[in-house]
């Protein structure tokens, strides 16, 4: 009789990962906007702010991974405290896609058993909403 192994939190991240076109717009499009921001070209402000006067959960998190980039981390930080854990997620984002299939099979499959024990992708979104909604009552500066 096969033992079937016990999943205890489902994968999100990794269902993500599978999927590689979307990899690629979610790594092409961060990069878009910041080549186009920092050429002057793109002078997006953020459309829940301008209308409520209030951060979403993203804002500043373009400015932060400028910042990341060019290697101001603590003004990253600032801008937005989740700023390198969403780095993170890009960056293996990045690797996962770009990589053979044979390692990107790998490393989907680690992701996975990783998500199945510890569900941290899900314990990430929870703390990554509390945190903006905490930011959009609790914190009272200009983001502009």
């Amino acid at each position: 009789m096969p033992t079937s192994k016990k999943v205890i939190f489902p994968p999100v991240f990794t269902k993500i990962l599978e999927h590689k076109i979307l990899c690629l717009i979610l790594i092409v499009i961060p990069v878009l906007i910041l080549l186009l921001k920092i050429t002057g070209i793109y002078q997006h402000k953020c459309l829940f702010y301008k209308i409520t006067n209030l951060p979403c959960p993203m804002c500043g998190m373009t400015r932060a991974f400028s910042d990341i980039f060019t290697g101001h981390f603590i003004s990253a930080l600032k801008l937005h405290i989740l700023s390198f854990v969403i780095f993170f997620f890009w960056v293996l984002t990045v690797v996962t896609t770009l990589s053979p299939l044979k390692l990107r099979e790998k490393i989907i499959l680690n992701v996975e058993k990783l998500e199945n024990r510890t569900a941290f992708f899900l314990v990430f979104i929870v703390i990554y909403l509390c945190y903006g909604i905490a930011r959009m009552f609790m914190l009272q500066y200009n983001f502009y």
